[in-house]
């Protein structure tokens, strides 16, 4: 677990095992760098890891590029994705082919925690790739967003049969469920009348 900086060398006794688990706790904003990201490459075994949170960091283009095919057996993915805000630089087109190239190279995400500007666009995507074994699907809205709407939940929880928590998050307000703690057999539209929003 790393609390704040980054900064380190790959001599000696800086170089890492393979880790299971990476988890950016500090009270910092980290923005993902090439150099740093490179640093990471050259002292740490990511063939291993199932669980990453680079809490508030902000992950834009370039550390999606620079990971896609690196965390292949990635279980739990919580991070800040900065690249769908709507004063981004270039296209939005080029940012989800990005995104999406990250997605379809992990080999099956459980849990999926996504805080950020403009996520909706980016819901077919993470469908398309991991709806078979999603359990829990975060989003917090970080813009402004229309919010969600029945059909769009219907959509999340007809094509992901495993969803056990689907939470969306817009500002102060916070739509939520939670089939977990049963064994009933819920169908989507069950699962949708049992949210709640508060």
């Amino acid at each position: 677990m790393i609390e704040e900086g980054l900064d380190f060398d790959c001599e000696g006794a800086h170089r890492f095992p393979a880790l299971e688990s990476f988890a950016w706790i500090g009270t910092l904003h980290y923005d993902y760098t090439p150099t740093p990201l490179h640093t990471w490459w050259g002292c740490i075994n990511w063939s291993k890891l199932r669980t990453l949170n680079l809490g508030r960091g902000k992950a834009t283009e370039l550390f999606f590029t620079d990971m896609t095919g690196h965390l292949n057996g990635l279980k739990h993915l919580s991070l800040f994705v900065d690249m769908f805000r709507p004063d981004r630089v270039g296209s939005e087109d080029e940012a989800l082919n990005i995104f999406s190239a990250f997605l379809r190279a992990i080999e099956g995400l459980e849990i999926l925690r996504l805080v950020g500007p403009g996520l909706s666009v980016i819901v077919p995507t993470i469908l398309s790739c991991h709806a078979q074994t999603l359990e829990t699907l975060s989003f917090q809205y970080t813009g402004d967003e229309p919010p969600w709407t029945g059909d769009m939940c219907m959509d999340v929880l007809g094509q992901a049969p495993k969803l056990l928590g689907l939470t969306v998050g817009m500002g102060a307000s916070k739509l939520e469920g939670n089939w977990s703690s049963t064994r009933k057999v819920w169908t989507p539209e069950a699962k949708y009348e049992s949210m709640t929003l508060t």
